[in-house]
């Protein structure tokens, strides 16, 4: 790993944090300081990592569902469980 890709690293770590996963697709860009170097700079956090698992789960959830609209607020709560046991999971 090079410099540029640690910094990257490091900084994108340092998005979010445990209860939420984190960031799950951060947008760094790179800015000149003026004095002819160049530094990343997270321009977007993008959205968390529980929201994506989230998104996934529901994707599957509306996909089996007959009538996804009768069920939303029980489809949306129950893609969040899921979303919150794969983090505790991932976390072990």
């Amino acid at each position: 790993m090079n410099g540029i890709e640690r910094i990257a690293a490091d900084r994108i770590r340092g998005l979010g944090n445990m209860e939420d996963g984190g960031s799950a697709f951060p947008v760094l860009g790179s800015i000149n300081d003026g004095n002819g170097n160049r530094q990343l700079e997270c321009v977007s956090s993008g959205m968390t990592l529980r929201d994506y698992f989230a998104g996934q789960v529901l994707a599957q959830i509306i996909s089996r569902d007959t009538d996804p609209k009768k069920y939303i607020r029980d489809n949306t709560a129950t893609a969040y469980l899921y979303a919150d046991a794969m983090l505790a999971e991932r976390g072990k």
